[in-house]
């Protein structure tokens, strides 16, 4: 039988999460839990009718449930990305992008920069 052994791979739980500290993934993972954890906490009462959904690139995507919540918090968004800096100790969320969910029978779906 060629080709790789399953002894060349990791051995251990210890030995796989230090791989992952060394290339940065476990990292990048903790961080991301902690934007979504933090989504109540940096948006207060807005949590009731938004959700975030998706982190990349500095951009923080978050559904909100009605087109009036897209007028209602653009103009926060701003105040948004500077309580997670002070959160996180810097501009790690650099955009929050809300998006309108469509609702059944509705095709588009549309964004708020």
């Amino acid at each position: 039988m060629s080709g790789r052994r399953f002894s060349d791979g990791p051995k251990s739980l210890e030995e796989l999460i230090l791989k992952s500290m060394e290339n940065g993934s476990l990292y990048f993972t903790i961080r991301n839990k902690r934007i979504f954890d933090l989504w109540p906490r940096v948006v207060e009462e807005a949590a009731e009718n938004t959700e975030p959904y998706r982190f990349e690139a500095g951009v923080l995507y978050a559904r909100v449930k009605a087109s009036v919540y897209l007028d209602r918090y653009h103009y926060k968004l701003k105040e948004w990305v500077e309580r997670y800096a002070i959160e996180l100790g810097g501009p790690v969320v650099e955009t929050i992008r809300l998006r309108l969910v469509a609702a059944p029978g509705q095709a588009k779906k549309t964004d708020q920069k």
